[in-house]
């Protein structure tokens, strides 16, 4: 951004002494230096404006283009809203030069100053190639995605630095303005039916540097994420489905994972609690037994440490599911020390959690003696 600031005080600059010169040029009574700079400039008016004229003509045709397309997007993002983002440091720049230039055009035409005229054409032909470009690049779905990753790339960096041990779980994505990044746009503006948006998403959580993080970074990010999913879907299934294939994605880490499971548990959505069983039972069934094992102890933790540390009452009926599947593990895995996994997780719960691990050994106790 600051690279085009700098970009635009120089086009600013540049265009200003053109025609300061050229003007200067034109109104002096100074002779030409050259025999051939005089043949030059003393070309056809009729020949030589419709040139400009032209050019003009298509960099104003290339604006209309991007009007009809501006309400198209992809990924829940507008083309328009690309176009304003990569245009933003230059606030209305070349569009101010088009205007100028049909204007000074005229006047010199009328005037007859050939250098004025000449300068005219130059920085039309220039504006018009940068118009081409920018545009172009607006109506990219490729640039919407890079603009999307550079823009989640950025937001989990400030999680990293503004995340601590005791205060985790308090953060929010959203930044010091109040605005939220592209990601979260995207998440809540994107067609979750489509299987082609939904691997998108995927695949720039993949891109990004959000499997990178571990520990506590890393179950917010993922649990930060699943709550915007959930909340931006009005279908369930939908919002189920993605989550499923994020879930699912052999690239997806089990910090992430663990952060996907407690904000699924933290709702208290019924069909959700069934839901975590049925992910957990498809890792087992895609031979990623060690997850499977690990996020089980996970999810009884915070199943019964939220009803019963936090008092979300009304999820009785739920825990009661989760000490089902949970005691079914058992039989079906004897050799794991469950006891002393659950106890890895209640301590790192209570680190996310801010809470104090004595607090209540009762709860713990109960947890690793549950059948």
């Amino acid at each position: 951004m600051k690279r085009q600031k700098n970009e635009k005080n120089i086009i600013f600059f540049v265009v200003l002494l053109i025609f300061s010169v050229t003007f200067f040029l034109d109104v002096s009574d100074k002779q030409y230096c050259t025999k051939e700079l005089e043949v030059f400039f003393g070309f056809d008016y009729a020949v030589i404006v419709p040139i400009g004229l032209a050019l003009w003509a298509f960099t104003t045709s290339l604006c209309i283009l991007m009007l009809g397309k501006k309400d198209e997007y992809y990924m829940g993002i507008t083309f328009s809203e690309l176009y304003k983002i990569k245009t933003e440091a230059y606030r209305g720049l070349f569009e101010w030069f088009m205007l100028c230039m049909i204007i000074f055009l005229v006047i010199s035409t009328f005037f007859k100053f050939p250098i004025t005229t000449f300068g005219c054409i130059i920085t039309q032909l220039f504006i018009m190639v940068k118009m081409f470009v920018i545009i172009q690049s607006s109506l990219s779905k490729d640039e919407i995605l890079d603009l999307i990753l550079e823009d989640l790339n950025r937001y989990i960096e400030k999680g990293k630095a503004l995340i601590k041990d005791e205060t985790a779980l308090k953060w929010d994505l959203i930044n010091d303005k109040g605005e939220a990044p592209l990601i979260l746009k995207t998440i809540k503006s994107m067609d979750m039916s489509l299987c082609g948006e939904r691997e998108t998403l995927i695949g720039l959580f993949s891109r990004s540097g959000l499997y990178q993080l571990k520990d506590d970074k890393a179950v917010v990010l993922g649990m930060c994420f699943a709550h915007y999913i959930l909340a931006a879907s009005k279908s369930e299934n939908e919002s189920h489905r993605l989550i499923k294939e994020w879930f699912l994605d052999n690239n997806c880490t089990e910090e992430i994972q663990k952060g996907i499971i407690l904000s699924l548990e933290e709702n208290t959505d019924f069909e959700l609690q069934k839901f975590v069983c049925d992910l957990l039972q498809i890792l087992d069934a895609i031979n990623q037994t060690e997850k499977f094992i690990e996020l089980t102890a996970w999810q009884i933790t915070v199943c019964k440490f939220l009803m019963r540390f936090e008092n979300y009452r009304e999820r009785t009926v739920s825990v009661y599911v989760a000490q089902h599947f949970y005691g079914n593990m058992k039989l079906h895995f004897p050799e794991i020390d469950w006891a002393n996994k659950i106890q890895k997780q209640w301590f790192f719960l209570c680190k996310l959690k801010d809470c104090k691990t004595t607090d209540r050994l009762d709860l713990l106790n109960e947890l690793c003696s549950m059948d």
